[in-house]
């Protein structure tokens, strides 16, 4: 696979979002399968 090159922008883009799946979105997965048990 190549090398890829990001704009800063895009990678702070995509940066913030990766943060924001991986913080948020995991403790609400966490409270729904809590709730479900």
């Amino acid at each position: 696979m190549g090398e890829t090159q990001l704009s800063q922008a895009a990678y702070d883009r995509l940066r913030t979002e990766y943060d924001d799946l991986t913080t948020r979105w995991r403790v609400e997965i966490a409270q729904k399968i809590e709730r479900a048990r």
